[in-house]
């Protein structure tokens, strides 16, 4: 299992060349290992790869207006005209298609050493996650096995040992399998298994919203933006200059109009209706094709948490509006006490009530930073009493962990391909191999590097 390679993330619209180094990077690592699996085999048994989210940045993927294949297509997506002249079509199923087509041109060698790997008679499982949530929808599906096509010149039926998963992979008496977000707030969505607005737009959570609208800002990444406090914000805007800083303004309001936007959405009362029958209509015919029960299966959808869109209260505490009222309301309360109190000490007291609204503002945040490897921890032993597999294993938060479950088993986290600023080179190119065995299966969290699948130890100078 591999999941978080992210390509496409490179292609942004302001892609900078650290992240466009990092996705090369994992993209060669990636070839290196699917070589090794493809002439590689324990007890001559094929491979079973399961991609588990986030393969693909259709998140990040910009593709213009004007692109041939958006002709006479009604509905791109986005916020509105500025926001899709200046971050591309939004994420409906025939850009994302376009965003299949310009990832396997930007990464050619991926897509070959994929279709070697099937024609050695390997399979590949690709599950959605929230990045590239409709690498399953019918349309980006064909596409991207058009693409594994034209990358080994493939025969078409070769594909038939590819396959597409909305939620998870499970292997009874073996592992469940998926990428994770549903258990973090901000990137999961609803309803899972029906993520669309009427459009047929991909509703965006809060992490799809900064990656497209602050990710279109020069010298912001929007995979740090998370961690960001409000002082944080102020500190960038600051020092990017005045057009920067107009840019930085800019993109954090379409940031909000964005968030705005998913949540009239959200609570829209005929679609989220729509959306959920057809959610659990999908639900029941997961359940019959995995061999679980509606009741199982429904149990283990309740474990999602809510997207933030759906609270208006934490939307408006996600764009930090009571910070941003609070340094209104200090803003005109100095200049009032400066005017009434006169030189010297009315302007000392106007200083000293700016402040005051500038540090109010930062104990309102009054959070640690956001982890979602916390949350999703929680999660795998109630899988496991549900689902009675022995192995658990997620991606999604890109730290690689190994943990006992208390009433047995193993969750896993395969971590991330992705050697940007979290994890860090020394923690990325892990995946997870499972092996069958008389006794049950093993698990192991391994690393690439050196050439070599080793085992994965955390905090360790490899050199």
């Amino acid at each position: 299992m591999i999941s978080d390679l992210h390509l496409g993330e490179d292609l942004g619209v302001e892609a900078s060349e650290q992240t466009r180094r990092d996705v090369a990077m994992g993209a060669n690592a990636a070839c290196d290992f699917l070589a090794h699996l493809t002439h590689r085999r324990v007890d001559g048994r094929p491979w079973r790869l399961v991609v588990n989210g986030d393969f693909l940045d259709f998140q990040a993927a910009f593709v213009p207006l004007s692109h041939p294949g958006l002709a006479g297509v009604a509905e791109l997506g986005g916020t509105g005209v500025t926001d899709r002249l200046i971050s591309g079509a939004g994420r409906v199923p025939v850009a994302s298609a376009i965003r299949v087509d310009r990832i396997a041109e930007a990464h050619p060698r991926v897509f070959t050493a994929l279709a070697r790997f099937l024609r050695a008679g390997n399979r590949i499982d690709f599950v959605a996650g929230n990045h590239d949530r409709e690498i399953t929808h019918p349309t980006v599906a064909a596409r991207m096995r058009a693409a594994l096509v034209r990358g080994g010149a493939l025969a078409a039926e070769t594909t038939a040992r590819v396959d597409f998963h909305e939620w998870f992979v499970l292997e009874p008496g073996v592992a469940w399998i998926e990428h994770g977000h549903q258990y973090d707030a901000q990137c999961s969505f609803e309803h899972g298994l029906s993520p669309y607005d009427g459009h047929g737009e991909v509703i965006p959570n809060v992490d799809a919203a900064s990656v497209r609208h602050l990710g279109s800002v020069a010298g912001v990444d929007a995979h740090s933006t998370e961690e960001w406090s409000f002082g944080g914000y102020v500190q960038h805007a600051a020092s990017l200059g005045p057009r920067g800083f107009v840019r930085l303004v800019g993109g954090y309001a379409r940031f909000m109009m964005g968030l705005w936007r998913a949540s009239r959405i959200q609570r829209g009362l005929r679609q989220r209706g729509r959306r959920a029958a057809d959610h659990e209509r999908r639900l029941a015919e997961l359940a019959t094709e995995r061999g679980l029960s509606v009741g199982e299966l429904r149990d283990l959808d309740g474990l999602r948490r809510m997207p933030v869109t759906r609270n208006m209260t934490r939307v408006c505490r996600m764009l930090m509006l009571d910070r941003l009222a609070l340094l209104a309301l200090a803003l005109v309360g100095a200049v009032l006490v400066a005017a009434i109190g006169g030189w010297p000490w009315g302007f000392v007291g106007g200083v000293g009530t700016l402040l005051g609204g500038v540090v109010g503002g930062e104990a309102m945040a009054g959070r640690p930073p956001r982890d979602p490897s916390v949350a999703l921890a929680m999660i795998p032993e109630r899988i496991r009493r549900v689902t009675h597999v022995p192995v658990v294993v997620f991606g999604h938060t890109h730290i690689p962990q190994e943990v006992a479950l208390p009433g047995g088993g193993t969750y896993v986290n395969g971590g991330t391909w992705l050697p940007a600023i979290h994890p860090g080179l020394l923690r990325a190119f892990t995946h997870v191999v499972i092996l069958r065995g008389p006794d049950g299966p093993t698990v192991r969290l391994r690393q690439w590097r050196d050439g070599h699948s080793r085992p994965y130890v955390p905090d360790v100078d490899h050199g």
